[in-house]
């Protein structure tokens, strides 16, 4: 997770209490890694989403309004198999994966949006074990004066 264009640092980016381990700043350089296979850092086996099944990963980003006007917050995944990952506003369960009319977070000045992620590798995709889902996560902040 990175920030492109945000010089002012008008949007904040935290690990969350519920299950910031997730993220991680590994280089101490503001730029995270979201680790779903393996929060705690551990050697551990089979570790990851469970395949042909929904994963629910509630409360991992903090994403603060540091500017002064309202702002409407959204989130984009790339990567090979960004199309099972989806975004959702942790307080309210509203989708806000991707630039969609409506898929975006209402955040005040001071105030911030708490996002949750869901994994869905339904039965029958190309999915296998230690397969990437995404490379990169885009946050978007738009104006929303």
């Amino acid at each position: 997770v990175t920030t492109a264009g945000d010089s002012s640092a008008l949007v904040g980016i935290a690990p969350a209490s519920e299950n910031g381990d997730y993220l991680k700043d590994t280089n101490s350089d503001g730029e995270y890694e979201f680790d779903i296979a393996n929060p705690s850092g551990q050697q551990v086996s089979d570790a990851g989403v469970n395949m042909n099944a929904t994963t629910y990963i509630n409360g991992t980003i903090n994403i603060t309004n540091n500017g002064a006007n309202n702002v409407d917050v959204y989130l984009e995944a790339s990567g090979q198999n960004s199309q099972y990952v989806s975004f959702y506003d942790n307080s309210t369960g509203q989708n806000i994966t991707g630039a969609a009319a409506g898929d975006a977070a209402g955040v005040t000045p001071g105030a911030n949006v708490t996002v949750s992620v869901i994994v869905d590798t339904p039965p029958g995709q190309t999915v296998g074990s230690d397969t990437e889902l995404i490379d990169t996560i885009t946050i978007v902040a738009e104006d929303a004066s």
